[in-house]
C-alpha cells in the first residue's frame, strides 16, 4: 500500500518514521532526538528572551509529536501555549507502535507522549501545569493565524523537494505576520532558496551549526521594525 508508513531506528537509537506519502523520514536518520533537541530546543526554545514567563509556540508539522514532547519536558519554569498544524496525522496504530518502540517501559516520557497524541484535535487542552496544546488537523495553506501572537515558530515540514508549496515567500510572510516583534523561527533547512524566501518575508537570519549529517540550520528573527527598501 503506497501510503503506509514504517518505523525506523536512527543513529542515536531514537525512533523515526519513514513516510511513504512523501518518501522521506520525519527526522534525520542520523538521530531523531539529537536533531530535534538541537534545532528546536537548544536553538529555539532556549533562545527565547530571558524573563519571558509565557511563550506562545506555533509548529508547522506536528509529525510524530517529538517537538511538542521535548518542549514540555524542557520548558523549565516557562508556561507554554503550543499550537501545531498537521494535514496528515499519524493513525493511532502507528503512534502507539512508535511509543512502544521508543520507550519499551511505561516511563513518564512515554505517558506524556501518549497524552499528547490522545488529546483531541482542534481544541486547546492543558496537559500539565504550564503546558497547553492545540493540535489542528488542517492544511497550513488554508488556515488563518493570529497577528503578532507567537514568540517562537518551529518550521518542521518535510523538505522543499517533498513539499515545495510550504517553503515559499508567501508562507513565510504569513508566519512573519503571525509572530511578535523579536520572535524567532527555527528550521533544520539552510537551503539557499529557503534563506532567500525568509529574507524576502522580512526575517533577519542566522546560520547556525546543524545536527549530525547537516552542516547548518537556520534561525530567523522578526525585527522590531521591518526593513524597507
Amino acid at each position: 500500500m503506497p501510503d503506509m508508513d514504517e518505523l525506523i531506528v536512527t543513529s542515536d537509537g531514537s525512533m523515526s518514521i519513514r513516510s511513504r506519502r512523501f518518501g522521506e523520514t520525519y527526522h534525520s536518520h542520523h538521530g531523531a532526538i539529537t536533531e530535534s533537541m538541537l534545532v528546536f530546543i537548544e536553538n529555539g526554545l532556549k533562545a527565547v528572551p530571558a524573563g519571558l514567563s509565557e511563550c506562545f509556540i506555533f509548529e508547522m508539522g506536528f509529525g510524530t509529536g517529538f517537538n511538542a514532547l521535548l518542549s514540555c519536558l524542557y520548558k523549565d519554569n516557562l508556561k507554554i501555549v503550543y499550537e501545531t498544524v498537521e494535514k496528515y496525522p499519524l493513525d493511532s496504530a502507528m503512534w502507539e507502535s512508535f511509543a512502544r518502540s521508543q520507550w519499551p517501559e511505561k516511563t513518564p516520557e512515554r505517558f506524556l507522549f501518549e497524552e499528547i497524541h490522545r488529546a483531541p484535535w482542534n481544541q486547546m487542552i492543558q496537559l500539565s501545569e504550564g503546558f497547553s496544546i492545540c493540535k489542528q488537523k488542517a492544511d497550513l495553506l488554508e488556515i488563518s493565524l493570529p497577528a503578532s501572537h507567537y514568540h517562537l515558530v518551529f518550521f518542521d515540514a518535510f523538505s522543499m523537494d517533498a513539499q515545495p508549496e510550504l517553503w515559499n515567500e508567501k508562507v513565510f510572510s504569513q508566519l512573519f505576520t503571525s509572530m511578535r516583534p523579536g520572535g524567532i523561527l527555527v528550521t533544520y533547512s539552510s537551503r539557499g532558496e529557503v534563506k532567500r524566501n525568509l529574507r524576502a518575508a522580512g526575517f533577519m537570519l542566522e546560520r547556525l551549526a546543524g545536527p549530525p549529517g547537516k552542516r547548518h540550520m537556520l534561525r530567523a528573527t522578526k525585527p522590531f521594525i521591518k526593513e524597507t527598501i
